[in-house]
């Protein structure tokens, strides 16, 4: 079995939420309790007529519940866990699951198995006619609307009023280039931050580039086009990756996972890190309001699986076509092994990907300091970075470290090295 102790309280979104599933941790608060060597479900008492399903895989991290909350697991999955943990007798032994469980499992299966079998080619990087005839157009908008904006001032572009960028930003998603009209979306935000004038030039130069580049997308090869039609944001079916793109197979651990939230649009981003090799792939899962996300990554988990990436000049989004579960991280794990390997990899992602702008990675024998109120990542070779961490992350680190180099999993911003997790004796240690 997948669950202990241990694994539930490190699977809770946060303290409270555990503190809350404690509290439920009674037979009396739940009806009709069942499962068997690989399930849970039962259903949860509320103030409604409507008691709250959940659902449990009890040989890996998989999970339902049908209550509103939004962090995943919430108090139910939690206390059904602690419950089977703390007193199994409670549960009735049985195999005829009901239509909702039997329907969650098939769901859950069938994301875990995808078919791995690859066909020669690559997929088809050229859109359809008419979605192309559109894109087009639209890029030939947007370098009208750069030039302009670079021609009237860009201390004049930053005094605009949002709503500017919000009625270019439409144009651009009208046009088939979402992926665009976000990051114009983005550029009224930058008015309050801390360099307002070099963030503005970052996005300029990098729409820039890619309007130069959609110009010749016809003559560019296939990776080059499956770059440009990532900025533009246009949609990739799943199954063409993963029938048209040989698998990184080995040992995969779940390293770090960040939300975010975009008119009412969840994204979970979570990091995988390649145990036997210095690789990252970058999953991402969305979902509406407070529905649960499609595919379920619990932080700290450790898997042997087949990652499949997107095609792209510097593939790291990518997808899990099969895993098993592995229970314990290795002993030893491949890292950079201090800031000079890290910023070599990164020059070199950077000299063949130009829109790369932020690169992960787990670096080893770091020791955390704080110098003048800024937090800096010491390595071996006495070479320090600045970092990104709030003031309670800080006092984490400073703990978790205890003046001794750790492992340390983030992503650099081209500012600052955001701190995500630190891996320690095993365990990952979120920030």
């Amino acid at each position: 079995m997948y669950w202990t102790p241990a694994n539930v309280a490190s699977t809770a979104p946060d303290p409270a939420t555990l503190e809350r599933a404690k509290g439920i941790v009674q037979p009396f608060r739940w009806q009709e309790l069942y499962g068997n060597e690989q399930l849970l479900w039962a259903f949860y008492t509320t103030g409604s007529d409507q008691p709250f399903r959940v659902a449990v895989h009890l040989l890996q991290p998989a999970f339902s519940c049908s209550c509103p909350a939004r962090s995943r697991p919430c108090k139910h999955i939690l206390a059904l866990l602690l419950l089977y943990l703390q007193k199994p007798e409670a549960f009735a032994a049985s195999y005829d699951l009901p239509d909702w469980v039997a329907k969650w499992n098939q769901r859950f299966q069938k994301k875990s198995t995808l078919p791995s079998e690859i066909a020669p080619a690559q997929p088809n990087p050229m859109p359809a006619s008419a979605t192309f005839d559109t894109m087009s157009a639209g890029v030939i908008e947007l370098d009208t609307w750069l030039r302009d904006l670079v021609q009237h001032g860009l201390a004049l572009a930053l005094s605009r009023e949002a709503t500017f960028w919000d009625t270019f930003a439409a144009r651009m998603v009208n046009a088939k280039l979402p992926a665009i009209g976000r990051r114009i979306r983005h550029i009224k935000t930058l008015i309050t931050s801390e360099n307002p004038l070099e963030s503005l030039i970052a996005i300029i130069s990098d729409l820039f580039l890619f309007v130069q580049g959609f110009k010749r997308y016809e003559a560019l090869p296939a990776d080059f086009q499956h770059e440009l039609l990532a900025l533009a944001g246009a949609t990739i079916r799943k199954e063409n990756i993963i029938h048209h793109t040989p698998p990184v197979s080995g040992i995969w651990g779940v390293i770090g996972q960040t939300e975010s939230e975009e008119e009412g649009l969840r994204l979970q981003r979570t990091w995988l890190q390649g145990v036997h090799a210095s690789k990252t792939a970058l999953l991402l899962d969305f979902a509406w309001g407070n529905a649960p996300y499609d595919s379920q990554w619990v932080l700290g988990m450790c898997m042997r699986a087949d990652v499949v990436f997107y095609p792209g000049l510097y593939p790291l989004r990518a997808l899990v076509s099969q895993w098993t579960l592995d229970t314990y991280w290795p002993d030893t794990i491949s890292a950079f092994a201090n800031w000079h390997a890290f910023a070599q990899a990164f020059s070199v992602a950077r000299s063949t990907n130009p829109w790369l702008s932020a690169f992960t990675g787990l670096i080893d024998q770091i020791t955390p300091v704080v110098q003048q109120q800024t937090l800096l990542l010491l390595d071996e070779q006495q070479l320090y970075i600045p970092a990104a961490l709030n003031e309670l992350g800080i006092w984490k680190l400073m703990a978790l470290s205890d003046g001794h180099p750790v492992s340390i999993f983030g992503e650099w911003n081209g500012e600052r090295f955001v701190i995500y997790s630190v891996l320690l004796e095993g365990r990952v240690i979120p920030l």
